[in-house]
């Protein structure tokens, strides 16, 4: 039916029209077309049919402006163009131009369209004389082939057109096999020729859900590396150097690994083309050098061979020959065929990820999800946690966003998000096998964290090693969802910080710094317990039979409340009858792990170190309110302190409202103009109103230390109530000679004395008759100026002889 056609133009001629023209339209104008070089217009005989050669003629001719434009056959058509030229050059004989251009443009199509069919002499020269009608077509061949128009590629079976060179490939090849050795399988070598990187195990993705990788490794010993990320497990084709059949049974018995081991027994052929391609790279490397056509032929050559290598390598892969031996979990496998080969892959995950869960949602069961993926995850979570007692976590019926996809695999059909008997919604335990798996080994996670913090990127490294091996697209869901759903089971701490709350602000740092986070689950076992509802009875709240994250928050809030009410002093004294009170409250203060505080620091410090102490824990109500009781006094008792100490000194009476009267009526007539800067505000100080001795001191504590009083320090407590009694000392000096008592007719004389060296000071106050101020001026200036100029005198002699002159 092609005739006058012959099948091998046919075939050309259809992919010409194809790749340069109009398809169908240009096959029909071809079948009608009348001109010349027309399949109408052809005159065929018993040797000559509308053949290759035909074909080029009319490709030229009816599509030559799309030739002459760049592209992907550029270079094949210019080798013909100039194939031809070459003959029409005189080379050949003029007799035998017509029949080697016939040969040349038919050599030229098929190395165009069918690059690596074979073209050997036997086929060229039937088809020279049975379709091209070429009387002798061997003596062209062998002129073509003498003059370098044409040459046999042995490493295609094809006769190609060739530009022409000084170097006579095949004889250098020669040569170079007894310079180059033959090589060994070095892993190094052989691994750039296994193109095929990834092989998905097709039934347990089926299965699963699941995606599992296995990578090729090529090594010259047995590979046992853990696969991780993308890699779920490998092939590993050992190409051995020596025998290492018994070292790699071995461990693929012990290893437990998802490691399929194909031991290559057979490599004759592998290393016959890795030796074509060293002696061809030798030729690259110190033959050809600079000539252009011999080099571009060799690598043309390198190029066949490194696809026969790779073809070779990876046929004994998956289409088994009796070349390799398959093994895993220490025994040998039987593998006939690519069904056989694709099935073992997924028995190995069957056995190695034995525990995988069953998500059947490609949408986020992957290593990397898409950015639409990633909005999904932060909508799904924002409905968890604003709608967890919604049907449906508030989706629209008549919607489905991925999110809400996401919602149905993960909550809803494995019953994490379900109704009660009361058909309320809530968030539980997955009540279908699919989940099982995954909230066993989180739950254990969370039991194993009671003694000791544990960091959730510990919990995740569990989850993608074998038996689970989850992508982490699946982690990155799952793990916001259990913190929710187990929230009052745990505390959580963002570095040393305790999370007071889960939430979307939460999930967000989870995903960027995950190693920052610890987990902690509540101990409640008996003793712990019971020290927790103390606390609760301290505060008037009803027991508990377990500990919660609610709970806890309800219990210790108040505490650190109470903590953060305190004043200074409170905060940094230890004046106090019991020193379990300072310790009580230093927890408070640097508490990190509120459980860890309640439970374990603070029964510390107040005695508690056993855990079976009955005694103790009916004691700790007490101690606690003991400790809270000193607190709050604690700054009372202070002021209390630099009362008495003003009281004593002025010989005032211990009532507040009184002294204050007493105060007001002695101070009130001192001329301002005589006192300091501070003695003046002092006095202020004291004359303002105050409506609680609290207040008073407060105000005039002020000034004596410019800051306030419940700043001070323990260790300054001393120095402080000098400075106070000494401005006290100052007012007292300075109280107007006129305000005379009525029935002692005395006024107040201050007397200080200090030596020069400062190593001594004495300062007093006298009630004395006005008569006397005088003469105890007169002494008061002696002894200074005695004093100044350093006379060594008794100071108890100076005060001796003060006394008696004022008696």
């Amino acid at each position: 039916m092609l005739y006058p056609l012959d099948a091998v133009a046919a075939s050309c001629l259809t992919l010409a029209i194809q790749r340069y023209g109009q398809n169908e339209r240009t096959l029909f104008s071809f079948l009608h077309d009348t001109a010349s070089n027309s399949i109408n217009s052809f005159l065929p005989n018993d040797t000559t049919t509308y053949n290759l050669a035909v074909v080029y003629d009319y490709v030229i001719y009816n599509f030559y402006t799309a030739l002459a434009e760049t592209n992907i056959d550029s270079t094949n058509w210019r080798a013909i163009r100039v194939a031809i030229e070459r003959v029409e050059s005189g080379i050949i004989n003029k007799n035998n131009i017509d029949d080697a251009l016939k040969i040349v443009k038919s050599i030229g199509l098929l190395n165009l369209f069918y690059n690596g069919v074979v073209v050997d002499l036997t086929f060229l020269e039937a088809y020279a004389s049975k379709a091209l009608g070429i009387k002798n077509p061997r003596g062209i061949i062998e002129k073509l082939t003498a003059n370098k128009i044409i040459r046999f590629a042995a490493y295609k079976s094809q006769f190609i057109l060739f530009e022409g060179t000084d170097i006579n490939i095949e004889d250098e090849l020669y040569k170079a096999a007894t310079i180059v050795p033959v090589p060994k399988l070095v892993a190094t070598e052989i691994a750039p020729y296994v193109k095929k990187a990834v092989v998905v195990a097709s039934a347990s993705y089926y299965r699963t859900g699941t995606p599992r990788y296995f990578q090729y490794v090529v090594s010259n010993e047995p590979y046992d590396v853990e696969p991780t990320g993308d890699d779920d497990g490998f092939i590993n084709l050992i190409f051995p150097l020596e025998d290492v059949k018994d070292c790699m049974l071995k461990l693929s018995a012990s290893s437990g690994k998802a490691i399929v081991y194909v031991y290559f027994s057979d490599t004759e052929k592998i290393v016959r083309h890795l030796y074509e391609i060293k002696k061809l790279q030798y030729l690259l490397d110190n033959v050809v050098l600079e000539d252009r056509i011999a080099k571009g032929e060799i690598l043309k050559q390198q190029s066949f061979e490194t696809q026969l290598l790779n073809e070779v390598i990876n046929s004994c892969v998956e289409m088994p020959n009796g070349q390799v031996e398959w093994f895993f979990n220490g025994e040998q496998q039987i593998v006939t065929s690519r069904k056989d080969f694709n099935q073992l892959l997924s028995n190995v995950c069957d056995v190695v990820y034995n525990k995988t869960p069953i998500i059947r949602n490609e949408l986020f069961n992957k290593q990397k999800i898409s950015s639409a993926i990633s909005l999904a995850r932060v909508n799904l979570l924002d409905a968890m946690i604003e709608h967890w007692q919604e049907e449906n976590f508030g989706f629209s019926s008549t919607q489905y966003p991925p999110e809400r996809t996401i919602y149905s695999t993960l909550f809803k059909s494995s019953g994490i998000h379900r109704q009660n008997e009361d058909g309320l919604w809530f968030l539980g335990e997955p009540i279908t096998p699919n989940l099982q798996s995954l909230w066993t080994v989180c739950s254990d996670f969370l039991a194993k964290s009671t003694e000791k913090a544990l960091k959730l990127s510990d919990l995740v490294k569990i989850l993608k090693m074998r038996p689970y091996k989850l992508k982490q697209g699946v982690i990155d869901f799952w793990l916001p969802i259990f913190l929710f759903v187990k929230q009052q089971e745990f505390a959580l701490y963002n570095g040393e910080t305790f999370v007071l709350n889960i939430n979307k602000e939460l999930f967000e740092l989870l995903q960027k710094r995950l190693n920052d986070f610890t987990i902690k689950a509540f101990d409640v076992s008996g003793i712990k317990l019971e020290l927790f509802n103390k606390y609760r009875e301290f505060l008037n709240k009803e027991r508990g039979e377990t500990i919660t994250s609610n709970s806890l928050m309800d219990t210790i809030r108040p505490f650190f409340q109470f903590y953060n009410g305190l004043n200074k002093y409170a905060k940094n004294t230890s004046k106090f009858d019991y020193d379990v009170t300072a310790k009580f409250r230093d927890v408070l203060a640097t508490a990190k792990d509120p459980c860890k505080a309640f439970l374990e620091d603070i029964p510390a410090v107040l005695g508690y170190n056993n855990l079976h102490n009955e005694e103790f824990t009916a004691q700790y109500l007490q101690l606690i309110k003991t400790a809270v009781h000193e607190l709050v006094i604690c700054y009372d008792l202070f002021i209390d302190r630099i009362e008495e100490t003003v009281v004593g000194y002025l010989g005032l009476p211990h009532d507040y409202i009184e002294y204050k009267d007493v105060l007001i009526r002695r101070y009130s007539s001192i001329n301002k103009g005589l006192l300091t800067a501070k003695s003046k505000s002092f006095l202020d100080r004291v004359l303002a109103p105050s409506d609680n001795k609290r207040e008073f001191y407060e105000k005039i504590g002020l000034v004596v230390f410019d800051r306030k009083i419940e700043t001070i320090e323990d260790k300054e407590e001393a120095l402080f109530l000098s400075n106070l009694t000494h401005l006290f000392g100052e007012l007292e000096r300075y109280t107007a000679f006129n305000e005379i008592n009525n029935e002692t007719d005395e006024v107040a004389f201050n007397f200080e004395l200090a030596t020069s060296k400062g190593d001594f000071k004495s300062s007093k106050t006298y009630r004395l008759p006005k008569a006397k101020v005088s003469e105890a001026e007169k002494i008061e200036s002696k002894v200074r100026t005695l004093l100044s100029g350093n006379n060594e005198l008794d100071v108890c002699v100076l005060l001796k002889m003060l006394n008696e002159r004022l008696k």
